[in-house]
């Protein structure tokens, strides 16, 4: 439904007259969730993909791909493919990478022939938090079954000393709701390796491992 009919009239004047190029108008998604709701919000989130252009702030843009992971469960075939649309129709931008293929993983939204030769491979980062677009865009192709995608991700893991920076990724791979990730999980099960915790050594890996494939059980359990 469009935002006219979802939102209050309050609401609705703010986002007719949001100017997409301010960064002021950043936060207009979830504003709208907190004024009225979830419905508005998606609503707004539609609105915001019919008129995001590549002259968009930067940061309106990289809240509007975290909005769209944050909604996806949420949006009907119409609005995913307005999303869709507005992909191709922003740049994509290194520095953005992490929302970007966050939205695209959450949406099943599949772009991959556009993004094909446009986003530059580098393995060597050594955390999924600081330079890590190759990251980003491999588990967006592993998400879609990308022949190889997968194997590349369980590579870099198993050519990552530190014990952080494998927590961190084998995390991050958890995520992903695709065949053979609990078989690269299950091979870390008694790995001794610590993540630093608040004050000191954290769990070992082997029990951050336990815990992932709990949690993954439950996911599956709870469907869709």
């Amino acid at each position: 439904m469009d935002y006219v009919d979802v939102c209050p009239p309050s609401v609705v004047q703010a986002i007719r007259e949001a100017d997409l190029r301010s960064y002021d108008s950043r936060n207009l998604i979830t504003w709208a969730e907190t004024e009225a709701g979830r419905g508005c919000a998606v609503a707004a989130l539609d609105e915001v993909a019919r008129r995001l252009t590549p002259d968009s702030d930067l940061a309106v843009i990289d809240l509007f791909w975290n909005a769209v992971a944050t909604y996806a469960p949420m949006l009907d075939a119409d609005q995913i493919e307005t999303v869709r649309l507005a992909y191709l129709r922003i740049p994509y931008d290194p520095a953005l990478s992490f929302n970007y293929f966050l939205g695209l993983r959450n949406t099943g939204i599949d772009i991959r022939g556009r993004l094909r030769n446009r986003v530059p491979i580098n393995w060597n980062f050594t955390s999924t938090r600081r330079d890590a677009q190759t990251w980003d865009y491999y588990l967006y192709l592993a998400s879609l079954n990308e022949p190889g995608a997968l194997a590349a991700l369980a590579a870099k893991i198993a050519d990552t000393a530190s014990g952080n920076d494998a927590t961190q990724m084998l995390r991050s791979l958890s995520d992903l709701r695709v065949d053979g990730v609990d078989a690269i999980l299950k091979g870390y099960a008694g790995d001794p390796r610590r993540a630093d915790g608040v004050s000191g050594p954290g769990l070992p890996l082997s029990k951050n491992i336990e815990l992932m494939l709990m949690r993954r059980a439950a996911a599956q359990a709870a469907g869709p």
